[in-house]
């Protein structure tokens, strides 16, 4: 009987304690904001480059807005104010020479879901990726075009670049160190103005060496907001269970639940998506064109025109968006769209006036 009431009574501890784990646990938990949900809809007809988007190769500029959509590097750009702002790198430092940079990674960070993991599927993001994807951009056999404006500056990177493979091999750019899993230091061989800003562009985007093994240069696995995935019809990015980023009130980024790009043959074709409700936006749009497009809109349709933040895709004109009303503060500077909000509940308001 003793027996009986003493097992009950460690019982009912075990209970009472496991329940507050999965308590802690919830409240630990980041929660969904008010403005998650949704999916943004847009088209694209520029593209020439190959569906898999691997950062050290990127050239155009949609390759670029692409990019930022589903990797991240130790820092990125602020799609408004075109300023430098930490991504994977939640602190750094410089020495008094201007040479020596010590970066610290988020120890939250880790890579999206794929069987190049093993199975654990996923892990976490460390100092040795960073120093592997800087050896990448150094190697002219994953990058030609991104050497230069990445990690050029690195001490012993320009050496790296023109040794032979074979050289490679059984060679290190000596300019970078790793301290611990999530601290290393890179050395520059003279002081430079534009070093962060340059580890903020797409092609310095942190890639895990399994990925490389398995697939090569069509590997797109990332540890950025969103997933990839692709077929004949459409680019689908889906929000990312594993991304690290959250806002303010510690709910997760993105909002949105993802993002689907359908792929056309003319700018004709993208507006027709818009006039019939299927797209949300039409991106980047040449100065010249933007009054014909508007023209041929029925009359009664709500629509906003906004600069495209100074980007240019040909020449030195400038480049514009027409939205709907319902999608606020959309920036196609490196279409970074973490911030953006969700747009279904606004939409099927929008729909219902129109119907009325």
């Amino acid at each position: 009987m003793q027996f009986s009431k003493l097992y009950r009574c460690k019982w009912l501890v075990f209970v009472v304690l496991s329940l507050l784990v999965v308590s802690c646990a919830n409240t630990l938990k980041k929660q969904e904001s008010g403005k998650s949900g949704g999916t943004l809809r847009l088209a694209v007809f520029r593209y020439t480059f190959d569906d898999y988007i691997f950062p050290p190769t990127i050239g155009s500029e949609l390759e670029k807005c692409f990019a930022s959509m589903f990797y991240t590097g130790l820092f990125k750009i602020n799609p408004v104010t075109v300023e430098v702002e930490n991504a994977l790198c939640r602190n750094w430092e410089v020495d008094n020479s201007g040479l020596v940079y010590t970066f610290y990674l988020d120890t939250t960070a880790q890579f999206n879901k794929d069987d190049c993991f093993g199975r654990s599927m996923t892990r976490k993001v460390t100092a040795y990726d960073v120093k592997y994807t800087f050896h990448l951009l150094a190697n002219p056999h994953y990058s030609t075009t991104n050497f230069t404006n990445t990690v050029y500056r690195i001490q012993g990177a320009k050496e790296y670049f023109s040794m032979t493979d074979e050289q490679r091999d059984t060679s290190r750019i000596a300019g970078i160190k790793v301290i611990d899993d999530h601290t290393l230091t890179v050395t520059l061989d003279k002081p430079s103005a534009h070093f962060l800003q340059n580890l903020a562009y797409p092609a310095a985007s942190i890639i895990p060496f399994e990925a490389v093994e398995k697939y090569g240069m069509e590997s797109t696995v990332n540890v950025g907001p969103f997933s990839y995935e692709h077929d004949s019809v459409e680019f689908r990015f889906i929000k990312s269970t594993y991304y690290f980023e959250k806002d303010g009130d510690n709910c997760r980024l993105p909002y949105l639940d993802s993002v689907r790009i359908t792929k056309v043959k003319t700018l004709d074709d993208e507006v027709e998506l818009f006039v019939n409700n299927e797209i949300d936006a039409i991106l980047l749009i040449p100065g010249e064109k933007v009054p014909a497009i508007v023209a041929s809109f029925p009359a009664e349709m709500e629509y906003e025109i906004s600069d495209a933040n100074g980007i240019t895709l040909y020449g030195a004109q400038r480049h514009y968006n027409i939205t709907r009303k319902y999608v606020k503060n959309l920036c196609t500077n490196h279409l970074n769209i973490l911030g953006l909000d969700k747009v279904y509940i606004d939409k099927q308001l929008f729909a219902k006036k129109q119907e009325n």
